[in-house]
């Protein structure tokens, strides 16, 4: 079970990854990062929940094309700033 300490590990990280391409996280980082740590544990949060390839991950380039052409990604984490 995942801990208040491990989700904020997630969304800081979300969020760094978030910045260094100019976009935001949404409101569901915290459900997505429990998701996460669920899922895949904490040294493998960058795994995508949503997509099960070895092509998605967190700010990989398909996620990128997908706010690009969607302003959002499919996992509903990330999105452009302002949208």
């Amino acid at each position: 079970m995942s801990n208040e300490k491990d989700i904020e590990y997630v969304v800081n990280n979300m969020e760094f990854l978030a910045s260094m391409h100019d976009l935001e996280l949404t409101d569901n980082a915290p459900k997505i990062a429990k998701a996460k740590l669920m899922f895949f544990g904490k040294d493998n949060w960058h795994k995508c929940c949503c997509v099960k390839d070895d092509k998605h991950f967190c700010i990989s380039p398909s996620c990128l094309e997908e706010i690009d052409n969607k302003g959002i990604c499919d996992c509903r984490l990330y999105k452009k700033k302002g949208d």
